[in-house]
């Protein structure tokens, strides 16, 4: 039974840590998961701990509740197996065998088994949300190369991480640029709807929540395509490969029905090829280094001055509608209109788009005096550090 325990460190643990501890390599997560990832987890401890007898009889409850968890069935079947003879390799199928479902099968418990590894470090915030607006309870980040969904509460604008959840995404990767590529996107998007999953072919499950792809970004670069939603798995199947749809991103029905109860429409989601966990410090300075710059925005939009105005928005400045020019054009009408104490910005949100090159996305409610009365809209900024160092400065900005 060593070779089934060999193999599963052997395929997560670098060279580097090989001489850390079992105990160290597999930790139950605490988050709130299913019944069934919680017995899992628990069977994948006790393997890494060498306690084979109750790594059996974990994985025997497990597969007995839920027959439908074929990568618990496979292993099960390695420790029934690992009883009377040597296994071969995982499924015990040899290293050189090239059953697809087999390496399907592999490929999600070398991600479920990752994620238990490699879990976020203690008081770790994702860099990705720097500041939560009150128009949002909830908040989502996936990290495509893991294979995870978290899922955050608003706590006072800071997201305070309640949930992860094991995701498939594009059979093709991530970085989606035109329709059928069957590429997941990475980006920033808002949940639009929900489907009820009646309403539906049985491949989305339990249900559908729909996303804004592409956004103004994403057809300000030309990316096509449509249909990226957060849904469920097929009623036969209790979760999908990692890499499985053709562009979506599929939970375990389970899963899908608890993030949907907490998931409404409006709610940010960012897909990112991967998450960027910092320490709390990091945080705070680098969400103070955004709220420094929109606050200067601010300032200077007050003035009155169109010259400092300009500073903050970038040449290649787009929205669609309007280039450097003509959007300047367009600030010096707004400007003859405001009194420079009658402009207030009110629930900000900051949240980092993932690429190349580093750039948030600021929306707040805009408030101005108007006739003697107040007129309020939504203002949405992205605000780009060209080339990864600089100045940062507006690239796109739109004024609902």
């Amino acid at each position: 039974m060593s070779i089934l325990c060999a193999l599963m460190l052997f395929c997560l643990t670098p060279p580097a840590q090989a001489a850390s501890s079992a105990q160290a390599a597999i930790r139950p997560h605490k988050e709130r998961i299913s019944e069934f990832d919680a017995l899992f987890q628990q069977g994948m401890a006790a393997i890494a701990n060498s306690d084979f007898t109750r790594a059996l009889a974990t994985f025997e409850v497990l597969t007995r509740k839920k027959p439908d968890f074929r990568v618990a069935q496979l292993i099960y079947g390695d420790l029934l197996t690992a009883q009377a003879q040597m296994l071969k390799g995982f499924g015990n199928i040899p290293a050189s065998g090239r059953d697809p479902d087999i390496a399907d099968l592999q490929a999600e418990a070398l991600a479920r088994l990752r994620h238990l590894q490699h879990q976020p470090p203690a008081g770790s915030m994702p860099a990705e949300l720097l500041m939560l607006s009150t128009r949002s309870a909830h908040a989502i980040a996936v990290d495509l190369t893991q294979a995870r969904l978290y899922l955050f509460r608003n706590h006072d604008g800071a997201p305070e991480l309640i949930a992860s959840y094991y995701s498939s995404s594009g059979k093709n990767g991530a970085d989606k640029r035109r329709r059928g590529d069957k590429k997941t996107p990475v980006g920033l998007y808002y949940i639009t709807d929900y489907l009820t999953g009646d309403s539906l072919p049985d491949l989305y499950g339990a249900g559908a929540l729909p996303l804004n792809y592409p956004n103004e970004w994403d057809r300000l670069n030309k990316r096509t395509g449509y249909g990226i939603w957060l849904h469920g798995t097929p009623s036969d199947t209790y979760s999908r490969p990692p890499r499985a749809s053709d562009g979506c991103v599929a939970l375990t029905n389970l899963d899908f029905q608890d993030l949907e109860r907490l998931a409404g429409i409006g709610t940010p989601v960012v897909l990112s090829p991967r998450l960027n966990w910092v320490s709390k410090q990091e945080w705070l300075a680098r969400r103070q280094s955004i709220q420094t710059q929109v606050e200067q925005w601010r300032r200077d939009l007050s003035s009155g001055d169109i010259q400092r105005l300009l500073t903050h928005y970038s040449r290649k400045f787009n929205n669609q509608s309007n280039d450097f020019k003509s959007w300047s054009n367009v600030l010096r009408g707004d400007i003859k209109q405001w009194s420079r104490k009658a402009f207030t910005l009110s629930d900000p949100s900051i949240l980092h788009y993932p690429g190349k090159d580093p750039m948030v996305v600021v929306t707040f409610t805009e408030s101005t005096a108007r006739g003697g009365g107040q007129n309020w809209r939504l203002r949405r900024q992205y605000w780009r550090q060209e080339g990864g160092k600089g100045p940062w400065r507006i690239v796109y900005e739109n004024i609902g």
